[in-house]
């Protein structure tokens, strides 16, 4: 079976893998001919972070040890929204600022 994925960004590249390994043949289509040096996002959100966890990369993608924490705002805003009162599942964050340090809300 051959599955195209849109997108060679981390949720796309991480269905690519996770596909590779349970025998799935994916594509990737990118339309960008090669990586940009221009920063798109300071982080990843939701459940790439726990897949990302899951497979043994969060500790060096987020520069600090210990698993994934659900985050307790958004920081992608110009202030931290409350995510208090959620279920359990509440999105969480691996985000590395510029001077290489993990931020969180």
């Amino acid at each position: 079976m051959n599955v195209i994925i849109s997108g060679a960004g981390p949720n796309g590249l991480m269905l690519a893998c996770e596909l590779a390994l349970a025998g799935v043949r994916p594509v990737v289509l990118e339309r960008l001919p090669e990586p940009s040096n221009e920063p798109k996002a300071n982080g990843l959100v939701g459940e790439v972070v726990r897949l990302v966890d899951h497979r043994g990369l969060y500790e060096a993608l987020a520069g600090r040890p210990g698993p994934p924490v659900p985050n307790s705002g958004f920081s992608l805003t110009p202030a931290c929204i409350s995510t208090s009162g959620c279920s359990t599942r509440a999105p969480c964050t691996c985000c590395r600022r510029r001077s290489g340090r993990s931020s969180r809300c």
